[in-house]
């Protein structure tokens, strides 16, 4: 086995940004690495940016198909069962890596070794266009990645993660198409069948911008905002149940008694009626990482959300 490690990056449409992210990548303190570049089918200047990067380091790996455009998760997915390594980070295109991301990632595996599935993420500050901060410290300082809340709310952010081999092959066959995205999908894998560390400070500058595929709520009225907007809080609830369901099927056999009756339980919040899904709710303490998130779970689960 390669025992460097694979930083996996999908591009799309990223001319804007993209050099800066793969230069903040050449500048880290950890220098045994491969950088592997799948473009997306980008109709910009992007896959020139990263093809002449590429012929300057011999460590940048272009990716080549005729898949066309997969979407985001897919394409990580697809990198990440083509790529072997010893640990594996996923990269977006548009941010900037602190030069110590890579090494206080992998302090954290060395210093929590295990032949179990481990998925490591850290803080992140997010930033403007310009790079102007928006929230130095955009997570608590004590992150909560319990299987109680990882169900309804992704608690890890797909940029800052790195997985290890035996996390890899846990997820190597599982269908994309039952992920709501593949970060949140490696948190609900890791949690159940191994362990989620946390690095409390910010490795990565993440820029929030108009193009974002993913964006993060850096502000209390845009948290009020998405939560008031009901519609898309029982779109966002629906799914998770949907993945519950897909992550049962898929591993159940393979889950201790106690977390397969936990994702159980979860699943059958939908199909229950209102007076048994509060007794779940305080009996499992189902909530989401947020006062204001865990509010409107509740209030949707218990006023709003019909049975199927």
């Amino acid at each position: 086995m390669n025992q460097g490690i694979a930083i996996l990056m999908t591009t799309y449409n990223g001319e804007k940004y993209i050099a800066e992210q793969i230069k903040s990548i050449q500048k880290q303190t950890y220098l045994n690495w491969k950088l592997y570049i799948r473009d997306d089918g980008s109709s910009d200047k992007t896959p020139l940016i990263i093809d002449e990067m590429a012929k300057l380091d011999p460590r940048i790996i272009i990716i080549s198909d005729n898949l066309g455009n997969l979407g985001v998760k897919a394409g990580y997915m697809l990198l990440l069962n083509n790529v072997v390594a010893k640990y594996y980070f996923f990269s977006d295109q548009d941010d900037i890596w602190l030069p110590e991301k890579l090494d206080r990632t992998l302090k954290e595996f060395e210093n929590n070794k295990n032949s179990l599935p481990v998925l490591v993420h850290t803080n992140l500050t997010t930033v403007d266009e310009s790079l102007n901060v928006l929230n130095k410290r955009f997570h608590p300082n004590s992150q909560i990645d319990n299987l109680n809340i990882i169900l309804s709310s992704n608690s890890v952010t797909g940029c800052t993660v790195a997985i290890n081999e035996a996390l890899k092959q846990k997820v190597s066959n599982d269908v994309v198409g039952n992920m709501v995205m593949h970060d949140w999908w490696l948190a609900l894998c890791a949690v159940t069948f191994g362990r989620i560390y946390y690095v409390n400070d910010p490795m990565i500058l993440y820029r929030q911008h108009s193009n974002n595929q993913v964006g993060t709520d850096t502000t209390l009225i845009a948290k009020f905002h998405r939560i008031l907007d009901s519609n898309s809080e029982i779109d966002r609830l629906e799914s998770s149940f949907s993945q519950a369901e897909a992550l049962l099927k898929k591993h159940g056999s393979k889950m201790s008694p106690l977390i397969w009756q936990v994702v159980s339980d979860y699943c059958a919040l939908p199909h229950e009626k209102v007076i048994h899904r509060i007794s779940s709710i305080i009996y499992r303490k189902f909530r989401k990482r947020s006062f204001l998130g865990t509010i409107s779970f509740w209030k949707i689960l218990i006023f709003q959300l019909k049975s199927r």
